[in-house]
């Protein structure tokens, strides 16, 4: 093959770390390796039964064709209605589009706003996607820190980091990778910032919300500061909070010029979102009940989780995250230590590939989402599984020696 056959932009981009962890764990259980993958980013249900048989009747009924670019009017319809009755929010259905799942929505938002030079804001810890999302539309991601106990962006720091030249703020709650959960008056202080440079515009990534555990609650910045509307684009979808991750719906909500120019996008790219799955997301959206179950499924392996990982005197102060279904645990006290065999873990890479081999536990390094050194750990799986791999975990750090 000629050696010059491939962009300097697919040269400069990161593959997907947690897909890259997920896709070797999976490799390794199937040459026979017991693996407690804790590397997947997705709910472990099944898709509502209702929603699997809207589609199962969409096919039947031969509704597998070509639909709007923009999503089906019935489904925006839907996505409206959700927005009112779980976020109080009021969108017609030309401030929505739907695409083919939440990170198709962003990358076109990305591609139709931002022009070689501007910046975007994305707070670390940060989902893996979003800085390379922005360098491939010919953007400047800059990376600010958080705080470093809450790890939320504070209105300080987004405050010191705003530019002439940034185009677009990302908001994550609740957070990938923290589980972190932005309150009313954290959003407060950010729109205050945010009130004061009108040509910032604000990315709302809330796909995680149906998994906020009590007392915290899921808030939309909009709800705070509805003045901010028409500079927002809300992003959603069916994968998460309905476990339709193969489903691939995502949805976003803002100003009618963002929404027109993403549907013309769409129209030249992927063309539409699937016809069959646009029958099922219309279900689901309807109906929370299945959201409720994995939500509170969820809080109960988290709890199981943190309560065995705590046992270590490495890591004894283990943050319970508000939302999401991640723990992030930092690791500065095994930086330094020694394997049985003698080899020195420096960095939080050398953690997970400790933990793969003598654990048989596959994690994602803090690296991956922007903050060393910590590790990333998904409780989207069995009880039974977070039992054992937090044990297996547990075991296999118990055989360090200090540095």
């Amino acid at each position: 093959m000629i050696s010059n056959v491939l962009s300097q932009r697919v040269n400069n981009l990161n593959e997907s770390a947690s897909l890259n962890t997920a896709a070797l764990a999976q490799k390794l259980i199937s040459e026979g390796r017991d693996i407690v993958n804790f590397s997947i980013g997705e709910p472990d249900f099944n898709t509502p039964d209702a929603a699997s048989l809207e589609a199962i009747k969409a096919i039947t009924m031969g509704k597998t064709h070509y639909s709007n670019p923009q999503g089906n009017l019935d489904l925006r319809e839907a996505i409206c209605e959700k927005l009112q009755r779980d976020n109080e929010l009021a969108y017609s259905t030309d401030e929505v589009i739907v695409g083919s799942g939440g990170k198709h929505i962003i990358y076109h938002t990305f591609l139709a706003t931002i022009d070689p030079g501007d910046q975007v804001i994305v707070p670390a810890p940060y989902w893996v996607s979003y800085p390379d999302i922005a360098s491939l539309c010919g953007g400047e991601p800059i990376i600010v820190q958080p705080d470093p106990v809450s790890l939320k962006l504070t209105s300080t720091e987004l405050e010191k980091n705003i530019t002439q030249k940034t185009k677009w703020v990302v908001l994550n709650s609740p957070s990938n990778p923290t589980g972190a959960v932005y309150t009313e008056a954290e959003l407060q202080s950010i729109a205050d910032v945010l009130r004061k440079h009108e040509h910032v515009l604000i990315l709302s990534d809330e796909i995680y919300e149906k998994f906020v555990y009590p007392p915290a609650k899921h808030i939309s910045l909009i709800n705070v500061a509805p003045d901010l509307k028409e500079r927002t684009l809300i992003v959603n979808g069916a994968s998460k909070g309905y476990a339709m991750t193969g489903w691939r719906i995502g949805f976003g909500a803002g100003a009618k010029t963002l929404v027109s120019a993403i549907k013309k996008l769409i129209s030249q790219t992927t063309t539409c979102p699937s016809s069959i799955s646009q029958e099922a997301a219309k279900v689901a959206f309807g109906d929370s009940q299945p959201s409720i179950v994995m939500r509170d499924s969820f809080q109960v392996r988290r709890d199981t989780a943190v309560a065995i990982l705590s046992s270590s005197s490495f890591l004894s102060e283990i943050h319970k995250p508000e939302g999401a279904f991640y723990l992030f645990l930092n690791l500065e006290k095994i930086i330094g230590s020694k394997t049985a065999v003698g080899r020195v873990l420096v960095t939080d890479n050398d953690i997970v590939n400790f933990l793969l081999e003598e654990a048989n536990v596959a994690t994602v390094s803090g690296s991956a989402y922007g903050m060393s050194p910590y590790l990333r750990i998904s409780f989207a799986c069995s009880i039974e599984q977070i039992k054992k791999g937090c044990q297996s975990i547990v075991d296999a750090l118990s055989t360090l020696q200090a540095g």
